[in-house]
């Protein structure tokens, strides 16, 4: 596990281009933070790197998006779910 603090969100998007470039099919990233910590604007640096052209919404309440790039891009928020039957 990683911990990295950025102070911007033009720098959180940046680092998630860049992390992005570096992923492989089937490869997991997950991101634990407060409501307004920059996750999905790392995702969305992610889905850029990826060559998704959609723009990135947070999926509250939705609780997962797919995006479709270089690889699928799967963009979940679980904080609403309390068990994995949920997720069935």
């Amino acid at each position: 596990m990683w911990k990295i603090n950025l102070y911007s969100p033009q720098v959180t998007e940046a680092v998630g281009r860049e992390l992005g470039k570096l992923l492989a099919p089937g490869d997991f990233v997950s991101f634990i933070g407060e409501l307004g910590a920059g996750k999905t604007t790392i995702i969305r640096g992610i889905a850029s790197g990826l060559e998704v052209r959609d723009t990135v919404s947070s999926p509250s309440y939705l609780i997962i998006q797919e995006y479709k790039g270089k690889y699928p891009v799967f963009h979940g928020d679980f904080y609403r779910v309390g068990s994995y039957q949920e997720l069935e």
